[in-house]
């Protein structure tokens, strides 16, 4: 019949009641809601109303955020695509990612809440320098943004070689430490040579720790590059 009523404010029980209605259909449109919140549904809803009766209808509305992963090489500060990453959710409930081209991904319509995120692939070149496993709050209406730093990898091949002969000297044991002070012992086997693979960039200190009986160390400690 052409009954129309705008702007419509719930009560301090978030209740609205609207009394002396006529029979028939009647449809309804949530305009706005208090700043934290989301709109969940902005389609109108068409709710019938019969004589003599109270339709009650429930609308629900939630607290949203959004949450950027940006991953970016330590050294360049250079974004890097391609990275896998998961968002689990307080529930469990898991979100595979993957920062694509642009080397960040950005997830809109998350409840507020805490998020783990873990990286779980890098490009080949890389390793992961900042720690895999990381929490997150993502807060209503605003966007939460966190870098995960990426560092490149490369090789190194030890020989320890008998100064006067030039022969390489098996089985002799060493110890290689990284600029953080992390430590990995390591023997250069019957060919006299070790080969460490995808260690991060960086300087790294080689110590002989023990030679075959008939040798003495000559170069104690070497720093590499």
């Amino acid at each position: 019949d052409g009954y129309k009523k705008t702007d419509i404010l719930t009560d301090s029980h978030g209740s609205i009641t609207i009394n002396g209605l006529n029979a028939g259909l009647y449809t309804v449109k949530v305009t706005y809601v208090p700043d934290d919140y989301t709109i969940l549904d902005k389609d109108t809803l068409a709710l019938p109303v019969e004589a003599n009766q109270t339709t009650q209808y429930v609308y629900k509305v939630d607290k949203f955020g959004s949450l950027t992963i940006v991953v970016k090489d330590e050294r360049t500060n250079q974004k890097v695509p391609h990275a896998e990453l998961e968002v689990k959710d307080e529930k469990g409930n898991v979100t595979p990612v993957n920062t694509g081209d642009s080397g960040q991904v950005t997830l809109d319509n998350l409840l507020t809440g805490q998020y783990k995120v873990t990286v779980k692939v890098v490009p080949e070149k890389y390793s992961v320098t900042t720690e895999k496993v990381l929490e997150q709050t993502v807060v209503a209406k605003k966007n939460t943004t966190y870098e995960y730093k990426v560092d490149t990898l490369g090789n190194m091949t030890i020989v320890v070689i008998d100064e006067k002969t030039g022969q390489k000297v098996p089985n002799a044991e060493l110890e290689v430490k990284d600029s953080k002070g992390n430590k990995k012992p390591v023997t250069t086997g019957d060919d006299a040579e070790v080969i460490l693979t995808g260690l991060p960039t960086g300087k790294y200190t080689v110590t002989i720790t023990k030679v075959p009986e008939d040798y003495t160390v000559t170069t104690n400690k070497v720093i590499y590059p």
